[in-house]
């Protein structure tokens, strides 16, 4: 289950689907989970997001919600969207030029 959801979560297409199924099924997975290395890493494909509200939006579930084993990770997580969103940001538009060229 979990190799699964971070392959959806790895494709735009599905990140939201798979992020909203995370959060209705939450605690089927801290059942099935809590605790272990396997949250830890449930967890860790939310990085895929690059947005400030996708950071602020798992933030706040994650301060509703307890991720037992795995709160390093959310804040990792937190971070890596965080400073994807700044870097997408402050250069989007050289980038978009690059592309443009090439």
């Amino acid at each position: 289950m979990i190799r699964f959801l971070g392959a959806v979560l790895g494709n735009p297409k599905g990140r939201v689907l798979a992020w909203k199924f995370m959060k209705q099924k939450w605690p089927v997975f801290l059942e099935r989970y809590g605790g272990e290395k396997s949250l830890s890493s449930l967890v860790s494909h939310l990085g895929v997001f690059v947005r400030e509200r996708d950071a602020a939006n798992i933030e706040n579930f994650f301060k509703k919600n307890s991720a037992p084993g795995a709160t390093r990770t959310v804040e990792q997580v937190l971070e890596r969207i965080r400073a994807k969103a700044v870097w997408l940001s402050r250069d989007k538009k050289k980038i978009a030029e690059w592309l443009h060229v090439r």
